[in-house]
């Protein structure tokens, strides 16, 4: 997948503005660990960000752990200011991704670890701004193995970990972090605005990421799918419609992991049967509809019963319907299956029959 299209994908992913969420809350570290000293990290009142270089704050770390996104930040570093911003940071056995900080006087050091670069591992082409004490933006987009940084609005640096020999091995996800000021007691960094936006709680965007000829990718955006949970239904099923065997056997697993999560001990089970029944009634490949069906027969009960049932007379789904209907079982289930007997569809009555057989209820066949 090239950089171009993955940045298409974010668009199509989300129509019309994206919304990112505030990492700070303006008031207190809430959300977020310092590894160090936490004295070290002070919310001012304006609610900005201050580490200063008399206290050896750490890093500043997100509680929780994210994979793809897009981080905006605002900056300002003193004359001699030094930090950096860790990307899918802190996860066992991976690379340090850091994106560099740096005041032009520290002394000025080279491209590969200057300002926007991937410290150490990506130079940055063209070099940014580096004028200290104003303020200055950087966005830092990861989406699956691609990372790109822009300063002021411009691109300055971009790679895939792939193709990078000392990247090789990068974790997909992990924290964020912010580096605290280590250029000598004076010197300080400031940070405002800093705000996300959540590729992986997009649903058009895990489907996108789904379609990625890496396996990594793919498996990555299956556990994401899992927890996104029923709003992944509509893009699941319009993957496995694609019908390449590829599409198929990835829409299936991801759509299995979906209805694993989705348990009547936490409250998402209804919500995902009712998703599934809905989409039986779209105009969708009776394979798709097929696997629909299994689905319910996972995570369904007695208010699935209607619409599968309903699928019972298409020639093309009386086996899955009857065979769903078995799996949910109870009265309702039986009665259900004792209708297809003596309807119109030979194909429903022994389906049912079957079904009704395998629940030690069977009724004869007229």
């Amino acid at each position: 997948m090239t950089l171009a299209m993955a940045l298409m994908a974010l668009t199509l992913a989300a129509p019309g503005e994206p919304e990112f969420t505030p990492l700070l809350d303006g008031e207190s570290l809430a959300g977020w660990t310092a590894t160090g000293d936490e004295s070290g990290w002070v919310v001012e009142d304006d609610g900005i960000l201050l580490t200063v270089g008399t206290v050896d704050g750490g890093w500043l770390a997100t509680d929780r752990e994210y994979a793809d996104f897009v981080l905006r930040l605002e900056y300002m570093l003193s004359e001699v200011g030094n930090s950096g911003v860790l990307v899918r940071g802190m996860a066992e056995g991976s690379v340090v991704t850091e994106v560099q900080l740096l005041a032009p006087w520290t002394p000025r050091r080279d491209d590969l670890h200057c300002t926007g670069s991937l410290y150490g591992h990506v130079a940055v082409d063209p070099r940014p701004d580096e004028t200290p004490l104003v303020w200055h933006s950087m966005e830092i987009t990861a989406v699956g193995k691609l990372l790109t940084v822009s300063v002021d609005g411009v691109e300055v640096c971009r790679a895939n970990t792939d193709e990078v020999e000392s990247l090789a091995g990068a974790s997909l996800s992990g924290k964020i972090a912010l580096q605290s000021s280590h250029s000598g007691p004076d010197e300080w960094v400031r940070f405002r605005n800093i705000r996300i936006r959540d590729l992986d709680a997009e649903p058009g965007h895990l489907a996108y990421q789904l379609r990625d000829e890496d396996p990594a990718i793919r498996r990555h955006a299956q556990e994401f799918a899992a927890r996104l949970g029923t709003a992944m239904v509509p893009e699941l099923l319009r993957l496995h419609a694609e019908g390449t065997p590829l599409s198929v056997a990835t829409a299936s697993e991801a759509l299995a992991w979906v209805a694993a999560h989705a348990t009547k001990e936490d409250g998402s089970g209804g919500a995902l049967s009712a998703a599934l029944a809905r989409e039986l009634a779209a105009d969708w490949p009776a394979q798709t509809r097929k696997l629909a069906l299994e689905m319910l027969a996972i995570a369904g009960g007695e208010d699935a019963i209607p619409p599968i049932a309903a699928s019972m007379p298409h020639p093309d789904l009386s086996f899955s319907a009857a065979a769903a209907l078995a799996a949910i079982g109870g009265d309702a289930a039986r009665s259900a299956l004792n209708e297809a007997i003596g309807g119109d569809s030979r194909d429903a009555e022994i389906a049912a029959a079957i079904a009704l057989g395998s629940m030690g209820a069977g009724k004869a066949l007229g």
